[in-house]
């Protein structure tokens, strides 16, 4: 009996499994946190675009040579186009809006609902994890907008101010991006 052959939704989830993005996503949030941190603001703002423009060259030299490259239809490319765009709409919004509230309460501006203030830039970047596992199909990137949730409300109740939910879940999609890209590389050697 042949084996059945996987599906165009499946062959692309599965493009998505060699955890370079999670890799990178963790770097730009431990960065933006770290940023905010020592307020270097304006590199807050740039460093989660930065980390995204090395996505395509870093998957071009470690990923497609050992897994190759696909062309999926052109109705799966044109719809990996719209929500690519409208995540980084949405991404850029977010940072804009982060930047913005660091600079106003670094200023001390009354903001209001300053109880959950600190709460605020994860809570932001929590569904940029929605557009992701829209985007690739990866449910793992629901996951990580929880896990920003969790540690955002978490900041608020210990007091820890808005740069720790983004350096924690930095830190954790940083570790589990690296098991899963250094996982990939083991299975999948590049061919001399």
């Amino acid at each position: 009996m042949p084996a059945t052959l996987p599906t165009e939704a499946q062959l692309f989830r599965s493009s998505w499994d060699d955890g370079l993005l999670d890799l990178l996503v963790g770097i730009g949030l431990l960065a933006t946190g770290l940023s905010w941190q020592l307020d270097l603001v304006p590199l807050a703002v740039v460093v989660g675009p930065m980390a995204a423009a090395g996505w395509a060259p870093l998957r071009r030299r470690y990923v497609e040579p050992r897994a190759g490259w696909a062309r999926f239809t052109a109705s799966r490319r044109r719809r990996s186009s719209r929500l690519l765009g409208l995540s980084v709409a949405a991404g850029v919004g977010v940072f804009a809006l982060v930047a913005t509230l660091a600079v106003l309460q670094a200023r001390g501006v009354d903001l209001p609902g300053r109880s959950l203030v600190d709460a605020v830039p994860a809570l932001l970047v929590a569904p940029l994890g929605a557009f992701t596992s829209a985007l690739t199909g990866a449910r793992r990137f629901l996951a990580w907008g929880g896990v920003l949730v969790a540690l955002g409300l978490g900041t608020v109740v210990v007091g820890a101010g808005p740069w720790m939910p983004l350096v924690g879940a930095g830190v954790l999609m940083l570790v589990a991006g690296a098991a899963r890209f250094r996982r990939f590389l083991a299975v999948w050697p590049e061919e001399p």
